[in-house]
């Protein structure tokens, strides 16, 4: 018997994922550089006080710049941020609403239907979408944040090693 005659035809076998596009060195610098540009800003223009939430919202737009709005999660960040510009332009004395998310037990009665809907929330843009779609989706936006929090860990050994906090082995 041949090797190719106990292969199956390329649609039967599983989707195969091309590797992502955040686990290359290039993507990690790109990020990282949007990143300190976006951090930059925010240490310029606001109160030390108010930086928390500025430096979340920073990060996450850098994120979805550097994938370019080849996402609905990147395209919803970057909506957001043009929705709170415009209705900040309308009404500035206007605080921002503040969203909660509640918790949900993820019990084994809880249905396929209710756990993607709940997976869906999580995701920014992936509220309506279907189960393949959504996984998809759900797969890239873990790998950005998994780069982000890479990206971010070596910016903060950097600021230590910079600002002579870094860890020096004692002896």
């Amino acid at each position: 018997m041949s090797s190719t005659s106990k292969r199956k035809p390329d649609s039967q076998q599983g989707p195969s994922q091309p590797p992502s596009r955040w686990r290359n060195p290039r993507a990690q610098e790109a990020y990282s550089s949007k990143l300190l540009d976006a951090l930059r800003l925010v240490r310029a223009g606001s109160a030390p006080s108010a930086r928390g939430p500025e430096v979340r919202d920073a990060a996450y737009r850098a994120l979805a710049v550097a994938a370019r709005g080849r996402s609905r999660w990147s395209r919803a960040i970057l909506a957001r941020r043009r929705r709170a510009l415009q209705r900040a332009s309308l009404l500035p004395s206007a605080p921002p609403s503040s969203v909660t998310v509640s918790s949900s037990s993820s019990g084994p009665g809880q249905s396929l239907a209710s756990r993607a809907r709940a997976l869906g929330r999580l995701v920014p843009g992936c509220r309506r979408l279907s189960l393949p779609a959504l996984l998809a989706e759900v797969s890239d936006y873990i790998a950005a944040l998994e780069m982000q929090v890479r990206a971010m860990s070596q910016l903060t050994q950097d600021v230590a090693v910079a600002s002579g906090t870094g860890a020096s082995p004692t002896a």
